[in-house]
């Protein structure tokens, strides 16, 4: 009896093998993953870069609407006081963006406005600008433009 157990105890680590060997579907997730990773990455930053142009234009679209907000409602906007206004709202956006867009940088952002009278007495302003500083990691430069019509309370003036 003493050698039957010893028997079965040698005959089990010697039969064991020494290394195990991998079958069915134990590796598959890995390399699953492994495929599918850049795919993953790629959506990702695609999205991230979509939500930065998102942003610089909706930046760019609230700057250049309170520009002609501030020249809507001015009767001579080329003077000193509305000229330190828009310079503060283009400050202004340049220093509390989350992303920097300095637009107070006149190679990087161009600007400017017209006034057109309407049928009735009150005039249109309209403001154009364009934003060429955006540098994204993929997509290179990337050039912003809008224009906004405005209603104002002065028809006939005209600007830059």
């Amino acid at each position: 009896m003493w050698f039957v157990g010893w028997n079965l105890i040698w005959d089990f680590k010697v039969s064991k093998p020494r290394f195990k060997r991998y079958t069915g579907e134990k590796g598959q997730s890995i390399v699953e993953f492994a495929l599918f990773l850049p795919v993953i990455l790629l959506v990702v930053f695609v999205a991230i870069q979509i939500t930065i142009i998102a942003y610089y234009r909706l930046l760019l679209n609230q700057a250049l609407t309170d520009i002609a907000r501030t020249i809507a409602v001015t009767e001579n906007p080329d003077n000193t006081v509305c000229q330190n206004r828009i310079d503060s709202i283009l400050d202004f956006y340049s220093e509390n963006a989350l992303v920097a867009m300095p637009l107070d940088n006149n190679a990087l952002f161009t600007w400017g406005w017209e006034r057109e009278a309407t049928a009735g007495l009150h005039g249109v302003v309209i403001i154009r600008g364009v934003y060429q500083g955006m540098r994204l990691p993929f997509i290179s430069d990337y050039v912003i433009s809008d224009s906004i019509c405005y209603p104002s309370v002065y028809p006939t003036a005209s600007g830059p």
